[in-house]
């Protein structure tokens, strides 16, 4: 919309075709167009099992907090968030939805997982299956270690 300026108002955000043409002072107010749905692809494998230092937090603990930090984020800024959960195989996936109980939803399950042994991560297989059901216009975190032969 269009509203008449106020000062402090941003001198960028002038409708500068209404001021040439009459010489009035509009201030052009642009909302975003859409959100953009976010997707947390998330390597589960069993190398974010082992911890560096005694002292440090097990690699896992840090994947979880990274991936809550992200999907509470993304939730604020009102964008749906979606997850793909993988190790060798794609574990689960979240499409790209909505609201605090979503992301507690995907947070639950994350966190009440058992982890099997020590499992590979299968980056090819998660790329090929993101490509099929992320939409064009999304934004993607992957999540990883990147303890991987593809990454050597």
């Amino acid at each position: 919309g269009i509203r008449p300026f106020e000062p402090g108002d941003d001198l960028r955000d002038l409708d500068l075709h209404t001021l040439a043409r009459s010489g009035e002072e509009e201030i052009v107010e642009r909302l975003s167009g859409r959100q953009l749905k976010v997707f947390l692809w998330a390597d589960l494998s069993g190398s974010l099992q082992k911890s560096e230092e005694a002292f440090f937090p097990v690699r896992r603990e840090i994947r979880d907090m990274a991936i809550g930090l992200l999907a509470f984020s993304a939730w604020n800024a009102y964008s749906p968030v979606g997850l793909c959960a993988f190790d060798r195989e794609i574990l689960r996936f979240f499409p790209a939805g909505p609201g605090e109980n979503y992301c507690e939803e995907i947070m639950d399950w994350i966190l009440g997982r058992e982890y099997a042994g020590p499992v590979p991560a299968d980056f090819p297989k998660a790329i090929a299956f993101l490509m099929e059901r992320v939409p064009p216009q999304s934004l993607v975190f992957l999540i990883s270690d990147f303890q991987d032969p593809v990454f050597e």
